[in-house]
């Protein structure tokens, strides 16, 4: 629910905005205070008595969100407060604009409504929007702490869709999560992006791929007459002289054949 309301200032309200506006420090906003006036309906043809120093009886008080230029008044700034879907369990009938001093400066009377809350079978966020007349708009701030401001539900929703639809998302690295692109068979077996992740069926295709690779490839053991790949003979081949093991130079330095072994190093 979204309600705009024009406040009247109290006595204390509009001789700190006067000050102001002759140059003095500035009427400084910082929460707004809902109450129910006791159970009694506010009147419909009358304005708060400017004299008010507290509201009749207050409920609940919130910092204000944002304030700003009135985007259809001229000369006019408006407030903005949001309560939340879970507070509330009372009626508003009356509304107080506090400065940072904890003084009321500006009040107004209200429609009665009740701020529902989830135990009472429903709940709604609630925006307000206040309205004050100014003649100058450097004469009043706003104080906002940051830890207590309220999203609105539709803000974040916006904000959200806005992420979601967006593609500027942080790729994961070694140091942090994030997104990754999904490499392809034939980027798996390149080896050479270290940004792409391997799903297990891609890295299974390509394990599959480089085993039928290898065995494709039948290398041919050498012989007398074509190279090839050798075994290493040990010292029980070099002994038994069997066919197709080669010897290494270490072999030959440290006496391991038989001085006749020499001979059939060549060809039969």
């Amino acid at each position: 629910m979204t309600v705009d309301i024009r406040m009247r200032y109290t006595s204390y309200g509009s001789a700190r905005l006067s000050l102001s506006q002759a140059g003095g420090p500035k009427l400084t906003l910082s929460h707004v205070a809902f109450g129910d006036r006791g159970g009694a309906e506010p009147p419909h043809d009358q304005l708060p008595p400017a004299a008010m120093t507290a509201l009749v009886n207050e409920v609940h008080r919130r910092p204000i969100n944002a304030i700003g230029p009135h985007p259809e008044q001229a000369g006019w700034i408006e407030a903005q407060v949001i309560v939340p879907g879970s507070v509330g369990g009372w009626f508003v009938r009356e509304l107080g604009l506090f400065d940072d001093t904890g003084t009321l400066a500006a009040v107004a009377y209200y429609p009665t409504t009740y701020k529902p809350v989830l135990a009472d079978g429903g709940s709604s966020e609630f925006q307000l929007f206040i309205g004050l007349a100014v003649s100058s708009l450097d004469a009043v701030e706003l104080i906002i702490d940051p830890s207590a401001v309220t999203a609105s539900r539709a803000w974040v929703e916006a904000l959200l869709a806005a992420h979601a639809a967006s593609r500027n998302h942080p790729y994961a690295t070694t140091e942090a999560a994030g997104f990754v692109e999904l490499a392809t068979v034939a980027e798996t077996l390149a080896g050479a992006d270290a940004t792409k992740a391997v799903t297990p069926l891609a890295l299974a295709t390509a394990l599959d791929l480089i085993e039928a690779a290898l065995a494709a490839h039948d290398h041919p053991l050498a012989t007398t007459t074509q190279g090839g790949f050798v075994r290493l003979a040990d010292a029980a081949a070099i002994a038994s002289g069997t066919a197709g093991r080669a010897v290494t130079a270490d072999q030959l330095r440290s006496g391991r054949l038989a001085p006749h072994s020499l001979f059939y190093l060549g060809t039969h």
